[in-house]
């Protein structure tokens, strides 16, 4: 079903379009004339099938790499508006992470490649507001953080219902999504 004409496709999606389906090295595609919704969506299976092994986390399994020695630092900004955060929770099912906003690089992880130390929470300053300048102590998923009462200290804890506000299924494609 057909459910209109598609009026406008970011640059980068018509790129891709024309350099990864059509394979042709060329700039954004001609004319979006033609274009349904209906195309779109079976240009998003054509890229799928194409290129679900490089595009995709649907194999999770870092066994061998693992193996050789290697660490994988997994973070996902919460106010990430390109890629949903419940995308980062399902591909928790395979890989340790912590996520956390606005942080670009952590100590934690450099003891954790050199050391070993796996961090189980993550230093944070806040750098804006009230309370510019305080060090807080960012959990790992799964675990959320709260103040109780009056208290100054962080807990990290596990709260299903904060939990199932960051997941929710990926039904677009019968293959799973992490």
């Amino acid at each position: 079903m057909t459910f209109g004409i598609l009026r406008s496709i970011a640059s980068s999606s018509g790129e891709w379009v024309s350099h990864f389906l059509d394979l042709k090295d060329e700039g954004n595609i001609s004319t979006l004339d033609g274009v349904t919704y209906d195309t779109f969506i079976g240009w998003m299976k054509e890229g799928m099938t194409r290129y679900m092994d490089s595009l995709q986390t649907t194999l999770p399994d870092l066994t061998t790499f693992h193996g050789n020695g290697g660490k994988i630092i997994h973070f996902h900004g919460e106010q990430d508006s390109s890629i949903p955060t419940g995308s980062s929770v399902h591909y928790y099912d395979s890989v340790r992470q912590t996520m956390y906003p606005g942080k670009s690089y952590n100590a934690s992880y450099t003891r954790w490649v050199e050391q070993g130390i796996v961090p189980h929470t993550l230093n944070a300053t806040v750098l804006q507001g009230d309370n510019k300048g305080t060090n807080e102590q960012l959990c790992a998923w799964p675990l959320r953080p709260y103040w109780k009462g009056s208290e100054k200290t962080l807990t990290c804890e596990y709260d299903q219902a904060s939990i199932d506000t960051f997941t929710y299924v990926f039904d677009a494609y019968k293959t799973p999504l992490y």
